[in-house]
């Protein structure tokens, strides 16, 4: 057996030591080191000893907006397995025959088999064996076993019906018994570029994504799974579809869970030189000797996160300025996997990216997007700055990105308020951020970092309920009042409205006169119908009518509760106002003014103007 000791994050750099005797020297603060200290163990206590530093140079490669502090943040753990081993594997599940069938393609790398051993692999659906392969090997040396097998009539994978399958590969010695065993879970899915749209499973998705900072307001970057699965649910419920790990690799955990419940998922290597930026040279992706640092950043990601099926587009990073690097980083992606399109900001048009991904981009920049003819979608990789009391102009970006094919939606900056449950001087509980800790005078970006949909704790910001708005996927428009009749947009890219109910009221006053419930009619994905309502003419009292409709679930999926409401819409009814009887004003009238009023009165009235 072997020995193996991992550490899943350390920032920024580390050594390692055990029992006096040098493991190694590990650094970028958010991908994995593995180190087989097998001949550096002895029976009973070993001594682990840690060195980690707060700045190296991988620093200047991480200079992302968010708190530098430092330290072991993710899972350190010890396991040993067999030396005939499962070395990596290779899992490509896509869709064949027009997206009806599932075509799964496995490579498994074996370090030294056993003569006479085997491998064997599973494929299953919700706990039942659908399929099974064994191979004997033959050879003492690294061996790789491939797998290719068309599976009819799958069910897809999608953010919306994400269904999943499960991996399970096993490897046994030449007596049959087992030696070890892993799972993966997973799902059939295509993702291609085509006629200037990003495609999964054959249909253009629209984006409504979000930045995600590893953020707790107790633990820092430590995080729990729990509190992953409270985010994907909380965008979920406020129909968010995809995430963008800004602006590194996440925890392991993640990525399965985006997969189990439904996300797309931009990955992003863990590259950053802001700072950089602004030096005379510009960036750091001209410099020679950091050709391989920014290499190994991005090849480990892809080696490390390639059989996620969450994952959709791959980020070489963000805001470094733009050079060779990252054309080397680009053809090596496109190279290594060839079944996802490759990103990068930095370049703007002249970039070498699948997609044109700019940041803030005003919505003009979106017009002159389609009026060009690029060949490229346009799919923000930031915008909607939600800091403070904002995104008050969603709804104009996504009139237009419902309008153009090419426009595919985007990622709102950001997900969570990186704040920290503190307490003030008068000893009350505050979220605490830049200038808030250490001593006065230490240079801080103030709040900076606080630019949430939900807070620290999760708890929502108001902001969050105008997303949900414009991010609904039924969508209604009037027709004919008088006809009763209204029109149903369905935005959803995979799934009928048959899990939904509409819940109608008319209301005057804030009280509601009459309503009443119904199904929708069939309408697919895309498409749209015509409802009829039985609204009733609004009477001549004088007071305001206003037709509310809400869509409901029928039924609990997962993270969604029965009942929750998906979508809402209000109009005013037409109605005629009631006019007051006319009176002729009897006797004289007369002005007084102020510097800040002129009144007008008369024996039975008065008006008071404010001049300023």
């Amino acid at each position: 057996m072997d020995i193996f000791l991992d550490f899943e994050g350390v920032e920024s750099a580390y050594y390692v030591w055990v029992n006096g005797q040098l493991a190694g020297y590990a650094e970028d603060s958010r991908l994995p080191s593995h180190f087989n200290v097998t001949s550096l163990l002895k029976k009973g206590k070993n001594k682990l000893a840690v060195k980690v530093f707060r700045y190296s140079d991988g620093s200047y490669l991480e200079g992302q907006d968010y708190w530098k502090y430092s330290g072991i943040e993710r899972s350190v753990y010890l396991y040993a397995r067999p030396q005939s081993r499962v070395k990596d594997f290779h899992l490509t599940a896509g869709l064949a025959n027009e997206y009806k069938d599932g075509n799964l393609s496995l490579d498994v790398f074996l370090h030294q088999p056993q003569s006479g051993g085997a491998v064997e692999v599973k494929v299953l659906d919700k706990g039942e064996v659908i399929y099974t392969q064994k191979h004997t090997t033959a050879s003492t040396s690294d061996t790789l076993f491939s797998v290719q097998h068309i599976f009819p009539a799958i069910r897809a994978w999608n953010a919306e019906t994400p269904h999943t399958y499960t991996l399970v590969v096993s490897t046994f010695n030449a007596q049959g018994q087992p030696l070890e065993s892993f799972t993966h879970l997973f799902g059939f899915r295509s993702v291609e570029m085509r006629n200037g749209m990003q495609l999964i499973n054959g249909k253009p998705v629209l984006f409504k994504g979000v930045n995600r900072h590893e953020h707790d307001p107790y633990k820092g970057r430590t995080i729990t799974v729990a509190s992953m699965i409270h985010d994907i649910q909380l965008m979920k419920q406020f129909n968010l579809n995809g995430v963008r790990n800004c602006h590194y690799p996440n925890n392991y955990a993640w990525y399965e869970l985006c997969t189990e419940f439904g996300l797309y998922m931009v990955d992003e290597a863990n590259i950053e030189s802001h700072g950089m930026m602004f030096h005379k040279d510009e960036t750091l992706a001209n410099y020679p000797d950091w050709e391989v640092p920014f290499m190994q950043r991005m090849s480990r990601m892809v080696e490390r996160d390639r059989n996620c099926t969450a994952i959709v587009t791959w980020s070489m990073g963000n805001e470094s300025g733009y050079g060779k690097h990252f054309e080397t980083l680009y053809d090596y992606t496109k190279a290594t996997d060839n079944t996802r399109p490759v990103q990068y900001e930095g370049g703007g048009y002249d970039a070498k990216s699948d997609i044109y991904c700019p940041m803030y981009a005003r919505i003009w920049a979106l017009r002159r997007h389609i009026n060009q003819r690029d060949k490229r979608p346009m799919i923000l990789c930031e915008y909607a700055h939600a800091m403070g009391n904002s995104v008050g102009n969603l709804q104009d970006y996504w009139d237009l990105i419902y309008k153009y094919d090419q426009l595919q939606g985007g990622f709102i900056w950001d997900w969570v308020d990186q704040t920290f449950a503190i307490k003030d001087k008068d000893g009350r509980d505050i979220w605490g951020f830049g200038g808030d800790m250490g001593f006065a005078g230490v240079v801080n970006d103030s709040n900076f970092c606080s630019n949430g949909l939900v807070a620290a704790d999760r708890s929502l910001h108001p902001h969050i309920y105008e997303v949900k708005k414009v991010f609904q996927y039924v969508h209604f428009k009037p027709v004919s009042f008088s006809a009763n009749k209204i029109q149903v947009i369905n935005r959803h890219d995979f799934i009928g409205l048959d899990n939904y109910r509409l819940r109608y009221a008319v209301e005057t006053d804030g009280k509601q006169v009459y309503g009443g419930e119904t199904d929708f009619p069939a309408i697919a994905p895309g498409e749209s119908a015509i409802m009829e309502l039985p609204i009733k003419p609004c009477p001549n009292d004088g007071k305001e009518y206003f037709l509310t409709l809400r869509v409901f679930t029928k039924e609990a999926s997962a993270l969604i509760p029965q009942g929750h409401e998906v979508a809402i819409e209000q109009w005013q009814l037409p109605s005629k106002p009631k006019l007051l009887p006319l009176k002729p004003a009897q006797g004289n009238t007369s002005i007084e003014q102020t510097e800040q009023t002129l009144l007008l009165k008369g024996s039975n009235f008065s008006i008071t103007f404010n001049r300023l």
